[in-house]
């Protein structure tokens, strides 16, 4: 990060450095503004201004953050909502032909959410910053300009009264050097009348003199000690102002920024029901399905074109029969036939979007985000599905929802991470197909997950399966903490690595802890649906 530079009239000009032992506030422990900004030569007036000065200039560099930050959004949104409109998949058919829609259609969604956020920056939390700006400027112009005056007029009075005073002290200096002079003249005898006469003429303008200074002397520090009292509690009232304000900024702050980012998950969110949606069209859509819907749409039929003459057999010639072809497929190694089972691949769980949670309580109007559909409640917990010839990772279908606090201590639920959904989905429509390397969740929770009904030759052979030399598969890292229920499981806890060596169909794994002061002997099985791929 780079290091922001000290403004010449910021806060950094009056930084001191302080000597751990030393006190200035003679052991109060008060650190209000009235009982911290004093000091020898007002110098507490001089900081407080420049920390108002600087808060006034925060606002205002923060109204023209939320401004550009609109404009952003608003430029995103507008080149979506562009690019939402061009041609794509015009040629296309079928599922294909629908999914391509429906990204077009969720494209020009996701451009409207956009432009409801930048919509939303400017017209609440901009304008809110920009209010909260016109009440320091009143504040200013009411409070902080004419204590500046007041304060430029005590300088003034104490220059002043220190002006007076050394002129004062000047002519009671002058006065005793003539007076010494004036008594060594007067007892030289070789000194003229003379010249005592005009020592003496100067010692009386300077006594007259001094009189009138220090009449002036005194009426300056009689003016200053009327001026002082009025000063202190002047200023005093002004620290409390200050204080009153800067709390209230900062509270505002807080405030105004929470609800950009409550705005920006909110936006978060819609994005990611947009791209739900997405999948949902992608998970109809079939390759074997559109590849037979084409040919049977368009096909023009199996049989190749005869030669000129074949086709009735002219010339003594007998018409050509034709077989089927047999395709010989092209396609690249890692590809798959649709009859080929999918391998195991690894779970991509995107970051869960940040919780959505109501502003602090406030006297400033809350942010309202914009209306969205709730999801569907989570149906009942249906009993284990059927095996599958899929092998993939499963997340728990029912774990604790994540839970965020909120700067006033209030606890809200995060929302529901794309696995989550995809299992409720699952569960809605009874299927448990999934493309390859696409999120599944289908595996029932722990509870759910039977026993193994008998022991499995490959941890009763051996009680270690390094041992007993069984390939290891794969690799696994422990999501959550498991606690072994059955002679033939073992405990592991989060982030424990274990090698997989089976992974049965009925989600109980063989394996065991890479860590073999842990290892317990035959017992090698555990619950697929508390791991991920490591």
């Amino acid at each position: 990060m780079a290091r922001r530079q000290p403004s010449v009239t910021s806060l950094s000009r009056y930084a001191t450095g302080k000597s751990p032992n030393t006190d200035l506030f003679n052991g109060n422990k008060s650190r209000d503004f009235c009982n911290a900004f004093w000091g020898q030569g007002d110098a507490g007036v001089n900081v407080l201004l420049a920390r108002m000065r600087g808060a006034a200039r925060t606002m205002d560099e923060l109204r023209n953050f939320w401004k550009q930050r609109s404009l952003i959004e608003e430029e995103y949104a507008t080149r979506l909502a562009s690019l939402a409109k061009t041609t794509l998949g015009k040629d296309e058919i079928g599922e294909m032909r629908a999914a391509l829609d429906t990204l077009r259609a969720e494209t020009d969604n996701q451009a409207g959410y956009h432009l409801a956020l930048a919509h939303q920056i400017r017209n609440e939390i901009e304008v809110q910053v920009a209010a909260f700006s016109t009440k320091q400027s009143l504040h200013k112009s009411t409070f902080q300009v004419p204590i500046e005056k007041r304060f430029k007029s005590k300088i003034t009075h104490e220059a002043y009264v220190n002006k007076s005073r050394e002129k004062f002290e000047s002519d009671v200096a002058r006065i005793n050097a003539f007076t010494q002079s004036l008594n060594a003249q007067r007892a030289d005898p070789a000194t003229s009348p003379r010249d005592v006469d005009k020592l003496q003429a100067r010692l009386t303008r300077a006594q007259q003199t001094v009189q009138a200074n220090e009449k002036d002397y005194a009426g300056f520090v009689r003016a200053l000690s009327e001026i002082l009292p009025r000063w202190e509690q002047e200023w005093k009232d002004h620290c409390d102002r200050c204080q009153d304000l800067e709390e209230e900024r900062l509270d505002f702050m807080r405030e105004n920024i929470w609800a950009y980012a409550n705005a920006v998950s909110t936006l978060c969110v819609s994005d990611d029901q947009s791209c739900e949606k997405i999948r949902v069209a992608l998970d109809a859509f079939e390759v074997e399905k559109d590849i037979e819907n084409f040919v049977q749409e368009y096909g023009t039929g199996s049989v190749p074109q005869d030669a000129p003459g074949q086709s009735n057999g002219v010339n003594g010639t007998s018409p050509v029969s034709h077989q089927p072809f047999e395709r010989v497929s092209h396609r690249a190694k890692g590809n798959l036939e649709p009859s080929d089972p999918l391998p195991a691949a690894p779970v991509f769980t995107p970051p869960n979007v940040p919780a959505v949670t109501a502003s602090p309580p406030s006297k400033y109007p809350p942010q309202q985000p914009p209306p969205q559909s709730s999801p569907p409640p989570l149906p009942p917990q249906p009993p284990a599905p059927a095996p599958t010839t899929t092998t993939v990772i499963q997340q728990p279908s029912q774990s604790r929802p994540t839970m965020r606090r909120g700067p006033t201590g209030m606890l809200s639920e995060a929302p529901r991470s794309v696995v989550d959904r995809e299992v409720d989905r699952e569960r809605e429509n009874g299927s448990t197909r999934r493309p390859a390397g696409a999120l599944s969740a289908v595996e029932p929770p722990r509870s759910n997950l039977p026993p193994p009904s008998e022991p499995s030759p490959l941890y009763e052979a051996s009680p270690s399966l390094a041992a007993a030399d069984v390939p290891i598969l794969f690799y696994v890292k422990a999501l959550y903490d498991y606690q072994a229920t059955t002679p033939e499981e073992f405990d592991f806890q989060t982030g424990d690595v274990i090698a997989v060596t089976a992974t049965p169909e009925d989600g109980w794994w063989i394996g065991e802890l890479l860590d073999e002061n842990r290892r317990e002997p035959r017992r090698n099985v555990f619950p697929s649906n508390f791991v991920c791929l490591f």
